[in-house]
């Protein structure tokens, strides 16, 4: 509504106020939004990250919108020289056409003049009528006029064809005709109000005398039948700015523009001033080009009026492009910028995720062996004890401890016996089952919870694993030996008693000699021997 008043006192496009303002409003938002998810996110990398990327959005976006300017003016400046080329066609194309109407009546008027009937009709100053309508007649029918006139040096009309009545042609114009040079001349018959085209030629004597004229008139009519599907509105106006033909009927015998007299028909004219040859002017309340060319030497003109659609809907290709590309830039800014926090919690989620894995690591595993904890065992027993007290699965545990452990210590030092808990602890993972529980029970003494084997195979299993210490070499140490106790979980069992029995087992390998494997027996107190 205030586009013209605004550009005209600020020479700038309301449009590109209005579209600053919007993209400074859009930035402010997002300034606070992203200080807003810094303080969220509380991470330095996202922070610079989102300072690199609001920098380059707004440089991205200037871009954008600056290209988009310039793509949508070259793209109208484009379309509007197709249109003027267009234009210019259309013009010309009418043009050619009320041209070819009137040479018609132009060279008929001028075969007429060089008739010898005609001279002869004039010469003898009225004698031989009959020949000359004749020949009037003849050229008529031939030139598809309406009528044909022979007028007198003084603009008297002498002979006319026998259909014609000389009453549509104005009088002025018939002396004004035998003034010397052929002469076109639009106007309206008085009886029908159609518009005409009259033509006249001077008629000399041998001795170049003027004798007369010979004229011509020619109905437009056709023309404006032919003409009527045109596509751009054309109009052809008399010298009042008054339409005489044209292809839209609601506009016909009206004003095009104002005039010093009336309106036609009380109607308001179609420009609101007399139009230039291409000029721009408003066009129910868009912007239309207008060609107009003068249509012969009397003030009547040929006017084109063709809209401007093609130049709208290019501006608008190029501003729905600057949309898209605005669209695509902004959608990968934003998912670029969801990608990299995404990122930053992940990470933050794997170290808390590694931490409390360190801490759950430490609360359950012996920090010098590497094996489980008293704690981690005792979990893992009550957990087996419960399904072998459900389903009656059989359970066994064993329990061993290094020989002469201390005289160890005292011989080679505290270092030395720790790096021999540390390869004893891998030497015993490695030879038992990966479902099998191995702990630290404290010092040098250690558990094995056996789930799913009965006394006797957790014995074979304890030799096994005898044997096998026995023959390891320990580094700076050399040979080592482990006592064993086993005990089977029997019915009335708790972790308590299990591990009294185990450990009573393994008292009784110790007393019996070191180096060997006993077997609890299932009532406690008692303990049975194995190989």
């Amino acid at each position: 509504m205030n586009q013209a008043t605004f550009f005209a006192a600020t020479g700038v496009p309301v449009q590109l106020v209005r579209g600053m303002l919007a993209v400074w409003l859009s930035l402010s938002i997002w300034t606070v939004w992203g200080r807003l998810i810094v303080r969220e996110v509380d991470s330095p990398v996202y922070a610079a990250f989102l300072r690199r990327q609001f920098a380059g959005a707004v440089a991205a976006l200037s871009a954008i919108l600056i290209g988009g300017w310039m793509l949508t003016q070259y793209l109208g400046t484009i379309n509007e020289g197709d249109l003027k080329a267009t234009a210019q066609g259309d013009m010309d194309l009418l043009a050619s056409r009320l041209a070819g109407e009137s040479s018609v009546a132009d060279a008929m008027a001028q075969a007429l003049a060089r008739s010898p009937s005609v001279r002869l009709y004039l010469k003898a100053g009225g004698g031989g009528a009959v020949e000359a309508r004749s020949t009037l007649a003849v050229d008529v029918e031939v030139s598809g006029a309406s009528e044909g006139l022979i007028v007198g040096p003084t603009g008297v009309v002498m002979a006319m064809d026998a259909a014609g009545s000389g009453g549509r042609i104005d009088r002025a114009w018939l002396r004004a005709a035998t003034s010397g040079g052929p002469t076109g001349h639009y106007a309206l018959d008085r009886r029908s109000g159609e518009a005409l085209y009259f033509a006249s030629y001077p008629i000399c004597e041998a001795g170049g005398r003027l004798a007369g004229a010979a004229v011509r008139t020619r109905p437009l009519a056709r023309l404006q039948s032919d003409l009527r599907r045109f596509d751009a509105p054309y109009f052809l106006v008399d010298r009042s700015g008054v339409v005489r033909m044209t292809n839209q009927a609601d506009w016909m015998s009206r004003n095009l523009w104002p005039t010093a007299g009336a309106r036609a028909g009380g109607k308001t004219p179609f420009f609101d001033k007399a139009v230039a040859d291409m000029s721009w002017v408003d066009d129910n309340g868009s912007r239309a080009f207008v060609r107009r060319r003068a249509a012969g030497p009397d003030g009547w003109s040929l006017v084109l009026v063709t809209p401007t659609t093609g130049i709208f809907a290019s501006r608008v290709l190029g501003i729905v492009i600057t949309l898209l590309v605005t669209l695509a830039t902004l959608l990968y800014v934003f998912g670029r910028e969801r990608i990299v926090r995404d990122g930053v919690q992940s990470k933050r989620r794997l170290q808390l995720q590694e931490i409390a894995s360190d801490f759950r690591l430490k609360a359950s595993q012996d920090a010098l062996t590497g094996l489980a904890n008293r704690l981690a065992f005792d979990q893992g027993m009550a957990e087996e004890l419960a399904r072998a007290k459900r389903y009656g699965a059989p359970l066994s545990l064993i329990m061993f401890d290094i020989d002469h452990f201390k005289r160890i210590n005292d011989r080679y030092g505290h270092p030395a016996g720790d790096k021999v808990l540390r390869s004893l602890s891998r030497l015993v993972a490695d030879e038992v089952r990966i479902n099998d529980l191995v702990a630290r029970w404290g010092g040098e003494e250690f558990v094995v919870l056996v789930p799913g084997v009965d006394g006797s195979m957790a014995c074979a299993l304890a030799e096994k694993l005898r044997a096998s210490i026995a023959g390891f070499v320990f580094e700076e140490i050399g040979m080592a030996t482990c006592s064993f106790g086993v005990a089977e979980f029997a019915e009335g069992d708790d972790a308590l008693t299990l591990i009294a029995r185990a450990d009573a087992a393994l008292y009784a390998a110790k007393q019996g000699g070191r180096n060997a494997v006993r077997l609890a027996a299932a009532t406690p107190g008692r303990v049975a021997s194995a190989a």
